[in-house]
C-alpha cells in the first residue's frame, strides 16, 4: 500500500484535499525528522495537526442529513477554536471519544511545542530532539487513528500504511523488480549487509540470500560472522536480522554520507572498537576520497584513531 492508497482510503469519509494535505504533512514530517532538522520537523507537525484537526472536526459534523459533515478550508483554520469545538462536542461512543477528546488534545500538545517562539532551549539540542521525536510520533498515531476511524481496515493494514508513508528515502538504494539493490559501494562489507537488511520487511533475510543480492562483495559470509560476533546482527537457523545497535550505526554513516556534498566538512564514520586501526585509517581516507566532487580537498588527520 502506497501513499496514493492511503490518501484514496482516507478520502471515503473526507474531503481529498484535507486528505491530501494530511498525508503530504506527515511524509514531510517524518522527512524533516530523518533529516535531523528538528524545527522544521515541528513546522511540519503543526501543518499536519492542522489538517487532523479539520478532519476530525469533519468526521464529528457528518449525519444522515449531512453525510460530508462540514469541510474547513484549510487555508483558514483556527486552530484553537476548532480544539474547543470538539472538546465541547458530547462523545456517546468510542469513537467521539477519540474524535472530540484523545485527538485534538493530542494534537494541540503538539501545536504547542510548534507554536512556542524559540524552539531551542537555552542552546540544548537534546531537548530539540525530544520535541521533535514527540511530535512525530504523536503525528503517527494522529494519522493511524483516523486511518483507522475512515476505514474498516484491520491493525496489521494500518500498521504497514504508517511504515510505509515512515520509511527514510535513501538515496543509496534502488528497487529493481521488487528487490533493493545496494548502490553505495564505497561503504564497507558489513555496512552494505547492515544497509540491506535495513530496507527488507522485517529487517531480516535468509542468508545466501544476502550472499545473493551483495555478489559484488568480498567475504559476505565473514562479514556476516563478525556483525554477529559484534553484536550488529543475529544469525539464526540462516536468517539475518539487524539489531538496534546494527541500526543505530548504519544510519550515522547514511547522515555522513548525505553531509560530504560541502568539501570543506570533514566526514565522521562511526567505527567499532573491535575494528582495528589500520582499517579506521582506510574507511576514514576512502571516504575522503569518495566524497570530492572536482574540487580539491584538505586531507586532515583524525583527531582519535
Amino acid at each position: 500500500m502506497n501513499a496514493t492508497d492511503i490518501v484514496r482510503n482516507l478520502s471515503s469519509r473526507l474531503d481529498s484535499r484535507c486528505a491530501n494535505e494530511l498525508v503530504n504533512a506527515y511524509v514531510r514530517c517524518r522527512r524533516e525528522f530523518s533529516r535531523e532538522d528538528w524545527k522544521s520537523c515541528l513546522n511540519e507537525a503543526g501543518q499536519f495537526c492542522e489538517a487532523a484537526v479539520a478532519a476530525a472536526y469533519q468526521l464529528v459534523t457528518q449525519t444522515s442529513e449531512n453525510p460530508s459533515g462540514s469541510v474547513l478550508d484549510l487555508n483558514r483554520i483556527r486552530f484553537g477554536e476548532i480544539v474547543e469545538r470538539l472538546l465541547k462536542t458530547p462523545s456517546k461512543t468510542a469513537e467521539r471519544e477519540s474524535l472530540c477528546l484523545v485527538l485534538p488534545r493530542t494534537a494541540q500538545a503538539v501545536y504547542s511545542l510548534r507554536s512556542k517562539k524559540r524552539v531551542a532551549h537555552l542552546k540544548t539540542t537534546e531537548l530539540n530532539f525530544f520535541d521533535a521525536a514527540f511530535a512525530a510520533q504523536a503525528c503517527s498515531w494522529l494519522l493511524s487513528e483516523l486511518i483507522r476511524i475512515s476505514h474498516t481496515h484491520g491493525e496489521q493494514t494500518i500498521k504497514a500504511c504508517i511504515k510505509t508513508l515512515s520509511k527514510r528515502d535513501l538515496p543509496f538504494v534502488e528497487v529493481i523488480d521488487g528487490d533493493p539493490v545496494v548502490l553505495a559501494r564505497r561503504l564497507s562489507t558489513l555496512d552494505q549487509i547492515l544497509l540491506l537488511l535495513l530496507l527488507v520487511p522485517d529487517s531480516k533475510m535468509e542468508e545466501d540470500k544476502v550472499v545473493e543480492r551483495l555478489r559484488h562483495c568480498r567475504d559476505v559470509k565473514k562479514r556476516i560472522y563478525d556483525g554477529d560476533r559484534e553484536g550488529l546482527l543475529y544469525r539464526k537457523c540462516g536468517i539475518v536480522h539487524i539489531t538496534t545497535p546494527g541500526t543505530v550505526r548504519i544510519e550515522s554513516k547514511l547522515h555522513g554520507l548525505t553531509n560530504w556534498s560541502n568539501t570543506s566538512a570533514q566526514p565522521t564514520w562511526f567505527v567499532g572498537r573491535s575494528q582495528k586501526r589500520t582499517t579506521r585509517m582506510m574507511l576514514w581516507v576512502r571516504a575522503l576520497l569518495g566524497s570530492s566532487s572536482g574540487g580539491g580537498i584538505r586531507l586532515r588527520r583524525p583527531s582519535r584513531l
